[in-house]
């Protein structure tokens, strides 16, 4: 299927009330499980602290910044192990695949799909 009709599979958590599955967005991961968005060269550019967080950081990324840790498959890694959701994490490695051989022409607006779908998708 084209970009244009691709769309996110994933769903909201089992077993996770609505109400705190957005609290869990919100919640801060300890400083030591923060996702680091560097860029090519090492560069410390933003440091996000939880899914919220993370969401705007993609948002505005610059490009270089968001390639590189796409390439390497930084965000499903960080979905899976700091938030322990294999789900969205596989779902988020597909994406960043797809963006790989340029079947995703947006992988900013894909990111925000997912997460969205995942935590927020009675709100989003």
């Amino acid at each position: 299927m084209g970009a244009r009709g691709w769309r996110p599979r994933s769903r909201p958590p089992i077993g996770r009330p609505r109400t705190s599955v957005t609290k869990y967005s919100d919640a801060a991961v300890r400083p030591e499980h923060a996702f680091l968005f560097r860029a090519p060269d090492g560069r410390l550019v933003v440091t996000a602290d939880s899914l919220n967080a993370f969401r705007r950081s993609v948002a505005t990324a610059a490009d270089a910044v968001l390639a590189h840790h796409a390439g390497r498959h930084d965000f499903s890694r960080w979905i899976r192990d700091v938030f322990s959701d294999p789900e969205l994490a596989a779902q988020l490695r597909k994406a960043e695949r797809r963006w790989s051989r340029g079947e995703i022409p947006d992988l900013r607006r894909v990111i925000d799909e997912l997460i969205a779908v995942r935590y927020w998708s009675e709100e989003s």
